[in-house]
């Protein structure tokens, strides 16, 4: 009776529990033997064998236990760790082998189920997932039957799964196989696109394939005439100042030692009609007013080691009623007109830069007063954007850059960067979205950049957090939205504390450089934006890329 005592009788019997109840059975057994035969000694052995069969019966109940958790953990050592869903699935393999092992009595089986499921968190934390993929050529022009390599480049670099697949929106106009190498098979054009095994992440190439004309026959040359000059190309002295000039179109001034290199040469040149059409029609899209020649600067040999003065001419009556002469930069990456403004002379606009591109002096609207940025540090990124008409100031001639950012404004100033149109009739998802912001809003949210709260509220009044920033704009750029390069993502000091909903978004985010942090090297995920950081991440996003 004692041994049947020891037992649980629910089926939870340890081994030390079914252990204990064999000897006290072997003890009673020992006794039972001595007696005489009888009654007694038939009554007590028969009482003896059902408490047999009930040792017998915990055993095999355990044996069930430790079978189904040794089971467990083998379906977790043969988990794929190929990619995040299958990192996911091989941890909740990993669990629900460990809490099945937890339950078995302390003994060798559990020691080795455990220190085997202990390698099994190890290899699962030693994944490295995928932040994203670009490609090395964005657009091209082939023949047909000709080829063109695309390589595909994936980040981070330690990733764990980097393999990646190719394919075309159109192989009757162009193929591409396994590697990347692309062939042209008829005219039109054909987007290729890259995609990661693990993440999904993708990547563009459009290509457009083209059928060769046969070479017409040479015309008679025309009777030379007397045009002005559209391309000039000088070299640059070591140590001494240098004067690149396209008379009547661009100066460039070059202090000494602004320039190093072994021979380096500065190019201008004025952009032909056709070119300089399609790009100035991506400018009056937006509100600008062409009074300008799209001027091509180059340099080859050389390196800035400062800015450079250029000044462009441009005809003052182009510019419309009501706007101001400023130099914009094309950025080629974006397709958009970045403003720069610059100082206004005789006939002529003057900016320092650092780079060379394609420039142009437009009609824009008068760039606000915004009097409290003069030396704050995100002046530049300020004044583009307000230059481009994304961000403005307050009515007392202020910008107020330590202010807080509500959502609704900072969707606001997104969708103006974008270029998304106003759709007020699609913010009628949220219950609380009606008022000023209402285009933007709904904007954002048929663009999938946007979600709102479960109670069907926008919350357009509240203060936006970094981490809720971070989350939209990687939302842009998985929609490839803008186009992306993608660097290695910051490991930021507080990265324990960024919340499960957006620390994806917010590696997401650093890794395309539109998110980078405090000196102190965290990130702050709960802190309000200030309209400053808003304003630096929104100039990275259209003018950095």
């Amino acid at each position: 009776e004692a041994a049947s005592t020891a037992l649980a009788g629910d089926g939870t019997d340890t081994q030390v529990a079914i252990d204990d109840a064999q000897v006290l059975h072997a003890d009673a057994a020992a006794f039972v033997a001595a007696l005489t035969d009888g009654a007694v000694k038939t009554d007590l052995t028969a009482r003896l064998a059902d408490v047999q069969d009930a040792i017998d019966a915990a055993q095999a109940a355990l044996d069930v236990v430790v079978a189904e958790a040794t089971s467990a953990v083998v379906a977790a050592e043969a988990a794929a760790l190929t990619n995040r869903s299958e990192v996911g699935a091989a941890q909740v393999l990993h669990d629900v082998a460990l809490e099945l092992v937890d339950s078995l009595s302390d003994g060798a089986d559990k020691t080795a189920l455990l220190g085997r499921l202990a390698a099994v968190q190890t290899n699962i934390g030693a994944f490295v997932g995928v932040t994203g993929v670009t490609v090395t050529t964005v657009t091209a022009t082939i023949n047909v039957s000709a080829t063109q390599q695309l390589t595909a480049t994936v980040a981070p670099a330690k990733a764990t799964n980097s393999a990646v697949t190719w394919a075309s929106s159109a192989p009757a106009v162009a193929t591409v196989d396994s590697n990347g190498l692309v062939t042209g098979v008829s005219a039109g054009t054909a987007v290729i696109t890259v995609t990661t095994a693990d993440g999904s992440f993708t990547a563009n190439s459009t290509i457009t394939v083209v059928v060769p004309a046969p070479p017409a026959p040479a015309p008679a040359p025309p009777a030379p005439a007397p045009t002005p000059p559209t391309v000039v190309e000088q070299p640059i002295v070591a140590n001494q100042p240098t004067v690149v000039k396209l008379e009547g179109v661009v100066e460039v001034a070059v202090t000494a030692g602004a320039v190093t290199g072994e021979a380096p040469k500065i190019s201008a040149q004025v952009l032909p009609a056709t070119a300089a059409a399609q790009l100035i029609a991506a400018a009056t899209g937006v509100g600008l007013t062409a009074a300008s020649d799209v001027v091509v600067l180059t340099m080859t040999g050389g390196v800035f080691t400062a800015p450079v003065q250029l000044s462009l001419n441009f005809d003052a009556a182009k510019v419309a009623a009501g706007q101001v002469p400023a130099v914009f930069v094309y950025n080629e990456r974006t397709g958009r007109w970045i403003y720069l403004g610059g100082e206004v002379g005789d006939g002529n606009i003057t900016v320092t830069v650092n780079r060379f591109s394609r420039f142009a002096v437009f009609g824009s609207s008068r760039l606000p007063t915004l009097g409290d940025i003069a030396n704050h540090w995100g002046r530049g990124s300020i004044r583009t954007l307000a230059g481009m008409a994304i961000v403005s100031g307050f009515p007392d001639g202020n910008f107020k850059p330590g202010a807080a950012v509500t959502r609704a404004e900072f969707v606001s100033m997104l969708t103006r960067a974008l270029g998304l149109q106003a759709k007020p009739e699609a913010a009628a998802k949220f219950s609380d979205a009606a008022g000023w912001a209402q285009g933007a809003i709904g904007a954002a949210a048929e663009a999938g950049l946007i979600a709102g709260y479960a109670d069907g509220t926008f919350g357009g009044s509240r203060q936006i957090t970094r981490a809720e920033m971070a989350v939209i704009l990687q939302r842009v750029v998985r929609k490839d939205l803008v186009p992306v390069v993608w660097i290695e993502g910051k490991d930021f000091a507080d990265a324990k504390a960024l919340p499960g909903w957006a620390a994806e978004s917010i590696r997401t985010a650093s890794a395309a450089g539109l998110v980078r942090g405090f000196q102190d090297g965290t990130f702050r995920p709960g802190s309000t934006a200030t309209r400053a950081e808003t304003a630096t991440m929104l100039y990275r996003l259209v003018a950095e890329r």
